[in-house]
């Protein structure tokens, strides 16, 4: 696969595709499409960290945050050697391992998909993905965080 000359180049989509015997609502799919595209803005920490319940778990390759405000600070440290990123989302397989109302405001899923870097060193780096979440309706409907948000989110990196 040829390099284009910058992320910004890359026409990759947010949106990946989603099981057709599972109903994943349209409202979890933007949050997924949102959630990558500020995942690939530098500088929208609030933005994204406001995708994670305040007592979330995040685990990103070797690091590990508990709690938003841990979040935040690793989200942080993900651009500390960045200039720039845009992920692919390739696929999302969805499911729910709960009684049947529970599974109006809880989510499972698997997605894997690749990101390409531009290091603040110059290098280029494409990584291959995956990641383990569980998503979770919110239970107030406040217009400032997500309707539905990450309690827990694993990452796994190929490098």
């Amino acid at each position: 696969m040829s390099s284009p000359d910058s992320v910004e180049d890359l026409d990759w989509e947010y949106e990946p595709y989603y099981p057709t015997n599972v109903e994943v609502p349209q409202i979890v799919k933007d949050f997924i499409k949102i959630f990558f595209k500020t995942s690939d803005t530098p500088g929208a920490t609030d933005e994204w960290t406001a995708h994670f319940h305040d007592d979330a778990v995040l685990v990103m390759g070797k690091s590990k945050a508990y709690r938003k405000d841990e979040i935040r600070k690793l989200r942080v440290g993900m651009w500390d050697k960045v200039e720039a990123r845009k992920h692919r989302v390739r696929k999302l397989f969805a499911s729910n391992f709960t009684e049947e109302e529970e599974s109006k405001t809880t989510l499972e899923c698997m997605m894997f998909g690749d990101v390409q870097y531009r290091l603040k060193m110059g290098e280029r780096v494409q990584v291959d993905w995956a990641a383990h979440a569980k998503l979770e309706k919110r239970e107030s409907s406040c217009s400032e965080l997500p309707p539905w948000g990450f309690k827990y989110y694993r990452v796994f990196l190929q490098t």
